[in-house]
């Protein structure tokens, strides 16, 4: 389908947490909340994103939920479109955050829940990055920020997807550092 795209002009102090949670997606949100952002909340469960958006608001903070499944391609499509419309304009940053855990051993994984895990976490990344990164290149602003713990550095038993997918999310985040160092 095709991709909407606005000009600097609609650029906005909003920032998508992509993977909200209650550890660190909240704590971020809040954070850039309380510098003035607005903040679209993404999570794929719409009872622990409506406690997140609650405890968010109640700190003052300006915020929408999106209820996404980011293994989803299409709805991670959708779900930019309805932060742009509610937005008014594309959003100023990204914080991705989100994380598929398939715990067991690596040779006794399904492998369409292995292709799931790699979308979460690490595909849907490159994505929201190709679907928000050129109307920031465009503005001249603007944050692309990754989460991706220890599992991108040192593997844990039994949780080889996670492992690999915040691993290659890693190496992909500092190759296109080297590529466009003022991105």
């Amino acid at each position: 389908g095709a991709v909407t795209s606005y000009d600097a002009m609609h650029a906005v102090e909003l920032v998508i947490v992509a993977g909200v949670g209650p550890g660190i997606g909240a704590a971020v949100a809040r954070a850039f909340g309380a510098e003035g952002f607005r903040i679209a909340l993404l999570a794929r469960d719409p009872t622990k994103l409506a406690k997140r958006m609650a405890e968010v608001t109640a700190a003052g903070v300006a915020a929408a939920p999106f209820v996404v499944d980011l293994a989803d391609c299409v709805a991670t499509l959708n779900a930019v479109e309805h932060v742009r419309a509610w937005a008014g304009g594309d959003p100023s940053s990204l914080v991705y955050n989100a994380f598929a855990l398939q715990p067991g051993a690596a040779d006794q994984l399904d492998p369409t829940e292995s292709q799931r895990a790699m979308r979460v976490n690490f595909l849907a990344a490159t994505q929201l990055t190709a679907l928000l990164a050129p109307a920031m290149r465009t503005a001249g602003t603007g944050s692309l920020l990754f989460t991706g713990g220890s599992a991108a550095l040192h593997p844990f038993a039994g949780m080889s997807s996670l492992c690999a997918g915040k691993a290659a999310l890693r190496i992909w985040v500092a190759t296109e550092r080297q590529r466009s160092p003022d991105v």
